[in-house]
């Protein structure tokens, strides 16, 4: 699990071990007036 709570909006490269399934992306507050953007997401192994 990895939890990033002070990001600036630019790209974040997070290096992962271990296995699973699934991926969740869980925002906790409002990066606009307008709610959450997310342009991009990828996985890759």
């Amino acid at each position: 699990m990895h939890t990033v709570s002070d990001g600036n909006g630019g790209v974040d490269d997070v290096d992962v071990t271990g296995s699973g399934r699934y991926v969740r992306i869980y925002g906790t507050a409002r990066g606009t007036g307008w709610g959450y953007s997310l342009y991009e997401f990828g996985v890759y192994s």
